[in-house]
């Protein structure tokens, strides 16, 4: 791609990037990891069952029970939402000896590749773990060596009989369905599993069965521990001394002398729904039983504003000033300070500077919004969850632009239920800008809720547009149950592949050969703007493609159009372009363009596919004075970021996919900040809005004035820093 030799060298001044990590080449040393060997003592340990998440609360979550003891921790499933739950609560995840999977789909697993990313990242010696689950689960662990770093070590554990008809048994002892099979046997826990297969109307047919429909029953046992005996206790439920008493200390059950009962049981068994983080308190014995103190309390809507107006007074005027940026009644032109009393919030006199796009005229609050679901980077945080933008198309569909996990979720808190069944059920395309964890894995769970949504009904697969790497990761999923999708490889939808496709496909052409300029594959990169090229044959992908161009056409897109970024191999950024209009006196209105840029270092890639651009979204991980660290993890500081926006003459910018180093507000110099706004999660940016914009910053300072930089777990900063 060719770009004006004063841009390339603009690009140069911005600095540089980290080749090898570019290339896929800077792969750490693998960590000399051993599965642990601890000493354990089941008299004086201490073990709790607590409540990881009830699918209930925001039913975004699954069903997730963590069992405790001094020296191992099991978590029985790992839906999507675990890790964010555990580091909002402080729960810490570093010492994960077991994960058991109840089923395997993306409802149980959703979470999985975060949690063992988390793990990679902490303590001193990195972390080894067993991940148990029935059959061919395995498939879905090997899919994710490509995104997941050595320091991870993952022992698959597979039981029972494979679901396919090759009959493989993947445990070394088969033993038969219903029965129980032995996993974990040591001094403080007996842990066995029995695999629950699906009726079939009396007709078995193994072939047909997926992983995701069968499930497993956990059978966890301690082991009994001889307590003191006490007599008056025994005197209570009825017992007379004797030999009654010689055998109840022996763990034996007796008759009450006076009382119609066993007295093995000192206590009645009763019904108690799951909370989260309740716990149940198992070892020592004395302090058997419930523990609900660590429940959150529940705050409505006026409590948590009436704790924010306690906190920040100012900010009910605040609420006014910003109602009144939409309502026109204020004229902020001149500088002057918009809330009478408070010299932090002031309007500046360029705000007014920003002619309204022409593409904007005319344009309505049904035609475009952006919903920042995710905008954080690494791992979820309490604040920000990962990656993910929603392109809201109203009555013509939507798409998503990153899909990280817990991306379900954060629809679900932003639309509501029935509003986010209502958004899925509406897309027409998801994007994946690279293979990292943080951009993708939140892509099975909304396949798979789309695919139970559209049952029945009349429509098409779901067109997925990622990098190649993520096709198998894909079809691992698709191997335990359906997705209802078509994967498109980003290279094929390339500027220059889509007009090859263009001319051959009307020319009717069978073959077809397209230059593509990506990474290739042994050849050396020269830098971040020349690089090799290859050929890729998209024949196989007409049929795809082909269907893409009609559904971004029913959606009022001219085109999606992804372009090479420089981050790691088979990272790209995209153009999303809408239609052109025509105003009441038959004149062209120029469509509208939003330019995502995935994460990436500064490229000439990024600014000559930004010319002109309506919105564009830029990721800045890294403050400027991180400018060292953002070359070596190949991310942008928000300075490059915005002279990106700059350089390409984008309309407005926005910032976005901030290290979780900062937990609500970045670090940004303000003094260039008069086009640009820092995003949030839930943040929803209405096209009809877009020119007033950049005048929310000094109320979003406002909001987060008295938060100090804290990070929320000791585990943050060392899994950010391996999962960039």
């Amino acid at each position: 791609m060719k770009i004006d030799d004063d841009v390339a060298e603009s690009q140069k001044k911005l600095g540089g990037f980290n080749k090898k990590r570019a290339e896929g080449k800077d792969k750490s040393r693998p960590k000399d990891l051993k599965l642990k060997v601890r000493r354990l003592n089941p008299v004086n340990t201490i073990s709790y069952l607590q409540i990881l998440g009830t699918g209930m609360d925001t039913q975004d979550t699954s069903p997730s029970v963590l069992l405790f003891f001094d020296k191992q921790r099991f978590i029985f499933n790992a839906g999507e939402g675990l890790q964010r739950f555990c580091t909002e609560h402080k729960i810490k995840l570093s010492k994960i000896d077991h994960i058991f999977l109840s089923r395997v789909c993306s409802e149980t697993a959703g979470g999985l590749p975060g949690l063992l990313l988390t793990l990679a990242g902490t303590g001193e010696e990195g972390m080894s773990v067993n991940v148990w689950g029935p059959s061919d689960f395995k498939y879905l662990v090997d899919a994710m060596e490509s995104f997941i770093p050595n320091a991870a070590m993952v022992h698959t554990r597979c039981f029972g009989q494979s679901s396919k008809s090759d009959g493989v048994l993947l445990n070394n002892n088969p033993e038969k369905i219903n029965d129980q099979i032995k996993l974990v046997d040591d001094e403080v826990v007996k842990i066995s599993a029995v695999l629950l297969r699906p009726e079939t109307g009396g007709v078995k047919d193994e072939s047909a069965t997926k992983s995701s429909d069968i499930s497993v029953l956990y059978i966890c046992e301690l082991p009994e521990i001889r307590g003191k005996f006490d007599p008056e206790k025994a005197k209570a439920l009825g017992l007379r001394p004797g030999p009654k008493y010689r055998e109840l200390q022996e763990g034996i059950s007796v008759k009450s002398d006076l009382k119609d009962i066993m007295s093995n049981n000192l206590k009645l068994c009763k019904t108690v729904s799951a909370e989260n983080l309740l716990k149940f308190h198992l070892r020592p014995y004395a302090q058997l039983g419930l523990d609900k103190s660590g429940i959150p309390v529940k705050a409505g809507p006026t409590e948590i504003i009436n704790d924010l107006i306690s906190e920040i007074p100012e900010i009910s005027d605040a609420v006014k000033q910003v109602s009144e940026l939409w309502e026109g009644e204020e004229d902020a032109g001149d500088g002057v300070t918009v809330i009478e009393g408070d010299k932090n919030i002031n309007e500046e006199p360029w705000i007014n500077q920003n002619v309204v796009s022409r593409c904007l005229e005319n344009i309505t609050r049904e035609s475009v919004e952006i919903v920042l679901l995710g905008t954080g980077s690494s791992q979820p945080s309490k604040y920000r969850n990962v990656s993910s933008v929603f392109i809201n198309l109203f009555s013509k569909g939507s798409l998503l632009l990153d899909c990280g996990e817990g991306t379900l979720g954060q629809l679900k808190r932003r639309f509501g239920i029935q509003g986010a069944d209502n958004a899925v059920k509406g897309l027409k395309c998801i994007w994946i800008s690279h293979i990292h964890a943080d951009h993708h894995t939140g892509l099975a769970r909304i396949l798979t809720l789309r695919r139970d949504l559209l049952k029945g009904l009349p429509h098409e697969p779901l067109i997925v547009i990622g990098p190649r790497q993520l096709k198998r990761f894909l079809d691992a999923y698709e191997r335990l149950e359906d997705l209802d999708m078509q994967f498109l490889d980003c290279r094929h939808t390339t500027q220059d592949s889509l007009a090859s496709f263009e001319s051959n496909y009307n020319n009717q052409l069978n073959e077809n050969k397209i230059e593509s300029s990506l990474f290739s594959k042994g050849s050396q990169m020269q830098s971040h703007w020349k690089r090799g090229i290859i050929s890729v044959d998209s024949s196989v992908s007409y049929p795809t493609i082909k269907n893409l161009k009609n559904v971004i056409s029913e959606a009022g897109l001219e085109n999606v159009i992804s372009f090479p970024v420089v981050h790691c191999p088979q990272a790209f950024g995209v153009v999303l372009k809408g239609m052109d209009r025509v105003d009441k006196n038959g004149e062209i209105i120029p469509g509208w363009k939003i330019v995502y840029s995935g994460d990436t270092r500064p490229c000439p890639e990024l600014v000559e596919a930004s010319r002109g651009a309506t919105v564009l979204i830029h990721e800045a991980t890294f403050e400027d004075a991180l400018v060292e660290e953002a070359i070596a993890r190949n991310h942008s500081t928000t300075a490059e970021a915005i002279e990106m926006g700059n350089s390409a003459g984008a309309y407005r910018i926005v910032l976005t996919h901030f290290s979780q180093r900062y937990p609500k507000i970045p670090v940004f110099d303000e003094s260039y900040m008069h086009k640009t706004c820092i995003a949030f999660d839930m943040m929803s940016i209405n096209f009809a809005d877009l020119h007033v914009l950049p005048r929310v910053l000094p109320y979003l300072k406002l909001l987060f004035k008295n938060e100090m930089i804290d990070d929320e777990s000791d585990d943050v900063e060392d899994a950010v820093t391996i999962a960039a």
